[in-house]
């Protein structure tokens, strides 16, 4: 199976050479890198850059707590446009934080990625991005951040690994009652994984596996909460999963975890067709 990451250098840094070494692991191919994926639908698709910044402002969402689902007939100011431009090409820049429909986004992303060379049959692009990803769910009417979503382009939100899963009970508890943000997070500290955190690669190389699942088998998840095709809703799971930081710094990281089952499936997607 031909797939590829896109942002991985921009996004990871010298990090990325610990995707690739955590995806090699597994046993699984090992995907090409490329670019950021603004930069290339630009120079592969010759997409208008304009056009492209617009699309990106009317997909921001200005109210996570919205009752109501996104509105595409809304148009976006030129300065949002003007905005979304200037980070096109250099996504390490950006602001931190802002929140896109991560299910309009893929559906505005796909064409244009088959037209900058990468088609579903042959190729899965698994896009990094450093913005927030929220899907609405009608049941409950709001949104959800997300780490991932999966499909035809998978998208993985870096930030989102680190505000998605929830934290401690306590640690919303304490937050609400008004103390410091900054010396909550420090007391929390080995109780979720944070920016600059050496368990990073790791955790988006079992999120890409997740996508590669749900490519080939229709279900991205294990019930296994010791394997990283877990769909993990809570910080404690992915630390159960991927260790404590110190230990990775330390170099005493273990293999990416995977279940017996899908230990066996990844290794048979280097020889089946």
């Amino acid at each position: 199976m031909d797939w590829v990451v896109l942002g991985a250098e921009e996004l990871l840094g010298g990090e990325a050479r610990k995707l690739k070494a955590s995806i090699e692991e597994t046993g699984s191919p090992l995907p090409a890198f490329a670019p950021y994926v603004y930069r290339v639908i630009l120079e592969e698709k010759n997409a208008d850059k304009e056009t492209l910044a617009g699309m990106l402002a009317k997909l921001r969402i200005k109210e996570l707590t919205a009752k109501v689902g996104p509105n595409e007939s809304v148009e976006p100011f030129p300065a949002e446009v003007a905005f979304e431009g200037r980070f096109l090409t250099s996504p390490e820049k950006k602001p931190y934080g802002i929140p896109y429909e991560g299910a309009l986004l893929q559906v505005f992303l796909r064409p244009l990625l088959k037209q900058a060379g990468f088609s579903r049959l042959s190729s899965l692009p698994v896009v990094l991005l450093p913005d927030l990803l929220a899907t609405f769910e009608p049941s409950d009417r709001r949104y959800h951040l997300r780490m991932n979503v999966l499909g035809f382009p998978a998208l993985i939100s870096i930030p989102g690994i680190v505000l998605a899963p929830a934290k401690p009970r306590e640690y919303y508890l304490l937050k609400r009652s008004g103390l410091d943000p900054a010396g909550l997070n420090r007391a929390f500290k080995a109780l979720f994984i944070d920016h600059g955190d050496s368990r990073l690669p790791r955790v988006v190389a079992g999120l890409a596996l997740q996508a590669l699942a749900y490519l080939r088998t229709g279900n991205a998840f294990c019930d296994d909460a010791r394997c990283s095709l877990h769909n993990a809703h809570w910080h404690h799971e992915l630390i159960a999963l991927y260790g404590p930081d110190e230990a990775q710094n330390a170099g005493l990281s273990q293999d990416i975890p995977l279940c017996s089952a899908h230990s066996r499936m990844v290794k048979d997607w280097k020889v089946t067709p």
